[in-house]
This record gives structure tokens, sequence and C-alpha cells, in this order.
């Protein structure tokens, strides 16, 4: 029985339309955590009063703190995760429903690793569930190491847990770089491990900061001609996205102890750069990373020419 503490880091703003269940679906854990950190980035409705409920009637578990002023939705995380005193965390969004095994199905089978994730279900504004694997209608990554995540994110924040040691030598979160894809890319060369269970009922809903869209397109002529056409702008701006994100990134990964993290790190700039500058590259190193640019036909081609920055793709 692994009989480390546990915290729970729940961010919130504006969020009493679905607090209430996501509270009680915390509070109703088969394994309830030492804590929950509750930080709010200044909401406006009625989430601090619905906060202060809670924490009055559990003093013992919940500890809510105010920010002076609105951090926006990383930061407010990154604040909320320094207040946690557990050996593990789990990240928690406002908006969703935990099953009541989560917590002691994750503590339970993390073992070595350094983070574990699970599948979620799909549900919608009233609860209904959509779809029933996230991981399988999102055609997600099951086995992840750095330069998959790095150009294709596949862990979801709202199903993560991870082992606060793997924040040990990180001063702070990079900007814009969103939390759980900042934390899922230090843990990945320690150690990621997968529940293939449904342990969050993730919701979908008209003001989702992040979560899954699903895209419906009709794919005539016109469409593959349109495709076609803009096929190496489509290619550029993929490249300048990550290009963006490796400079996002670059500061806070060479402070890491991690040297494997490091160098890997390193060979995708090298990669990203000899594309920029058109220069000759080793074929067995290209050909390692080229397998993440093999983009068909399909309304994700152009959303990425739309919208080049989008950290979901």
């Amino acid at each position: 029985m692994n009989s480390k503490k546990v915290s729970i880091a729940l961010a919130t703003y504006n969020g009493e339309r679905f607090l209430h269940q996501q509270l009680n679906s915390l509070l109703a854990q088969s394994r309830l955590p030492e804590e929950i950190i509750i930080c709010d980035d200044g909401s406006t409705d009625s989430t601090k009063s619905i906060l202060n409920e809670y924490k009055k009637k559990h003093p013992e578990i919940i500890a809510v703190y105010e920010n002076k002023t609105n951090l926006g939705y990383i930061k407010n995380f990154e604040r909320c995760i320094s207040l946690c005193t557990g050996d593990y965390i789990a990240l928690c969004d406002q908006d969703d429903i935990w099953e009541p095994q989560k917590l002691e199905i994750l503590q339970n089978t993390i073992g070595e690793s350094v983070l574990i994730h699970s599948d979620a279900s799909l549900i919608d504004s009233d609860g209904e569930i959509i779809e029933i694997s996230f991981t399988a209608v999102g055609k997600k990554d099951i086995k992840v190491d750095f330069t998959t995540l790095f150009f294709k994110p596949s862990i979801t924040g709202c199903t993560l847990m991870f082992d606060r040691k793997i924040l040990a030598d990180i001063p702070a979160f990079p900007a814009l770089i969103p939390h759980d894809y900042f934390i899922s890319l230090l843990a990945s060369e320690k150690g990621i491990a997968y529940v293939p269970i449904p342990l969050v009922k993730y919701r979908q809903h008209d003001k989702n900061i992040l979560g899954y869209q699903r895209h419906k397109t009709k794919k005539g002529l016109l469409f593959y001609a349109r495709y076609f056409f803009l096929y190496k702008q489509i290619q550029r701006r993929i490249f300048e996205k990550h290009a963006v994100k490796f400079n996002l990134l670059r500061e806070t990964i060479a402070n890491t102890a991690d040297d494997r993290l490091k160098n890997t790190f390193n060979n995708i700039g090298t990669f990203l750069n000899s594309y920029t500058h058109k220069k000759p590259i080793d074929t067995d190193f290209s050909r390692q990373y080229n397998k993440y640019f093999k983009y068909f036909p399909n309304k994700n081609c152009i959303d990425y020419f739309m919208f080049p920055f989008s950290w979901m793709y």
C-alpha cells in the first residue's frame, strides 16, 4: 500500500455553475486526500461563497486562497500547486466530476513512475455522457516520451497526478505554456503510467478554456483543393508553432538537472533549426522527427493554418 500524502490542486474562476458537483465528487473519494488546496482567481459570481461554504463544513481538508489580482489559469494553477504539501499532487478543474475511486486507483497504480494519468469520459453541460473514452475518440497516444509529447500533447490535466519532486529544480512555470503540458514534459523521461479506465467525467461546455472539440467535416473536392493549395503554408505554420514553443521552454529546460531530457530537447531544437534555415541534416535523425509532420487532409490541417499557435494540436 502506497502511504504517501496526496493533495488536490483546484483552480477556480467564475465556476459557480458546476462547482458543487465537482467539490462533492472530491469529498466522495474512496481514498480522501489529505488536503484540497483551492486558489480563486478573482471570481465575480458566487464561486467564493460556495468555496467558503465548503471550507466551513470541511476545515480539516479544504483550504481556500484568493488571488489579489487575476493571474490567468496557468499562473493560478502554479500558485495552487506551490501551496500543496502532499507527496503527490492531483490537478483538478472546477467543472468536471471525479469518479469515486480516482485517487485510490491512481495512488495504487503509480508505482515507481513520477506521473500517472487515466482515460476520461466526456460529458455535456447537463452531465450526460457524450463519449465513453476520451483516449479513443481523441486518438491519444498512450506510450509517450518527451519528443512525442512535445509535438503532440496527449495527457489531459484533469486526469493526472504527479510526484512533486519533478518540480524540485523549477523556479517557475514558463509563460504561455499550459501547466499540465509542462508538467507532463518534465515527467516524460522519468516514467509515466497510464490507467485505461475513465476516472474523470470531463465536461465539455461553452466556457471551457481547453477541451475536446469534435470536427465533422464534409470532405469534398473543394476541401482537398484548399488543402493541397495551402499545404506548404500549413507545414510552415506548424513548424513556426513548435519553434515558438521551443523558445518558451528553452530557459526552463536548461535549468533542469535531467541531462537526458535536456539532450532530447536540444535534438528537437536542432531539427527545428535545420528546417527553418534549410540546413542539411543526418537522414536518420531527420526521419525520427519527420513522422510528426505527416498530416493528412482533415479539418485539423486547415485549423493549423487559421490558428497556427493553438497549443491543443
